[in-house]
């Protein structure tokens, strides 16, 4: 059956959103033209990442798609609808990423982790490095890793993200990072001996 009714630029949002509901693809593309602009330019104004900004929207317009019947005329337009959720999936995204960088911040072997760049050639050098290593990774080293480098997850939010048991969460986060090091020939420093903590004190 087609749910694509005739739509157009006079068609209201609500009936869009109904039309969608109905599984209307046609009354999605027209919310989508009218709407993303404003959109954007919020999630952008929170994350100062164009690219991050546009993986909001595909978020939000993914949940109108399967969830259009979640909107409450009572509570708003359909734009303030569209924009609150923008909006909070921006600032999600923005605390993701701030807590990430305050883990590594509090990495004691962060400086090693990190080799010291001096200069644009080294720096290109080093991340070529980088990126063959990562692909030299298994599948599911790799789908962990990244959920916890680039999205700042924890391992209870990756198990619950991929369906995958916390344990084995955590065994491919280990052995990734491990590969990564051998790979790159990084060493993490060894933790101080008792006695050398108290001569330090």
């Amino acid at each position: 059956m087609n749910h694509d009714l005739a739509v157009d630029s006079s068609t209201a949002d609500g009936v869009l959103l109904a039309q969608i509901a109905a599984g209307g693809s046609a009354a999605l593309e027209e919310l989508i033209r009218r709407h993303s602009g404003k959109m954007k330019a919020e999630a952008s104004r929170i994350l100062l990442d164009e690219g991050e900004a546009e993986e909001v929207l595909q978020e939000v317009w993914w949940k109108v798609w399967q969830r259009a019947l979640d909107y409450d005329p009572r509570r708003g337009s359909v734009l303030a609808w569209l924009f609150i959720m923008a909006r909070r999936r921006a600032i999600d995204r923005l605390r993701h990423r701030q807590a990430r960088l305050r883990a590594v911040d509090r990495q004691p072997w962060r400086e090693s982790w990190v080799p010291a760049v001096h200069d644009r050639e080294l720096f290109r050098s080093w991340f070529a490095r980088v990126r063959r290593a990562f692909r030299e990774l298994s599948p599911g080293q790799r789908q962990v890793l990244a959920l916890a480098v680039f999205r700042g997850m924890s391992h209870s939010e990756i198990a619950e993200t991929t369906g995958l048991p916390l344990g084995t969460v955590k065994t491919r986060t280990n052995s990734a990072k491990k590969r990564l090091r051998q790979s790159l020939d990084w060493e993490e420093p060894d933790e101080p001996s008792a006695r050398e903590r108290s001569t330090a004190a």
